[in-house]
């Protein structure tokens, strides 16, 4: 059974990945919108996995005996200066993201609640990955500039194809 602190911080966490997954469409739009249709592709694809991790926490909240209350979701911005710009707030968005997912870990801890310290662990694990490729996109754009867009888009391509596919939380 999960406390109550643990209920209301995963229902937050839930929305939470819910706004990150509007916040990528959103982030889609802009690059498709600027003519970047593999930035664009590349977002969607995020957005489509934040998705996949609300709905893999609604099951364990509900699996766990919590109750779902799912929150407001704000607007995400949608306008940017650069491609810089957008993956620069990506990134910090994502870091944010960590500090969230260790939170919910510190209440597990503190809970003594080991099921949900272990379901978290994907969390935690996933997170590193997210960081990292961000991380690595921005650096990328950053060494690009304005000017070479188009050879970003050809590298963010092979990345996309070179990937292996999400795993889902909890699989």
């Amino acid at each position: 059974m999960l406390s109550k602190s643990m209920n209301e911080k995963l229902n937050a966490q839930i929305t939470w990945e819910f706004y990150s997954s509007y916040m990528y469409r959103q982030m889609a739009s802009w690059f498709d919108a600027n003519g970047l249709k593999i930035l664009a592709q590349r977002f969607l694809v995020q957005a489509n996995e934040e998705q996949l991790h609300a709905v893999k926490l609604i099951d364990y909240v509900q699996k766990a005996g919590g109750k779902l209350l799912l929150g407001e979701i704000p607007a995400p911005p949608h306008t940017y200066k650069n491609v810089v710009d957008v993956l620069q707030k990506t990134y910090e968005h994502e870091l944010g993201v960590t500090k969230r997912i260790h939170d919910l870990m510190a209440q597990a801890e503190e809970d003594k609640d080991y099921s949900t310290r272990s379901y978290l662990q994907w969390y935690v694990d996933e997170q590193i990955e997210e960081e990292a490729s961000f991380q690595d996109l921005l650096q990328l754009a950053r060494l690009a500039g304005d000017n070479n867009l188009l050879q970003l888009e050809e590298r963010v391509e092979k990345m996309m194809a070179a990937a292996p596919k999400p795993a889902a939380a909890g699989a």
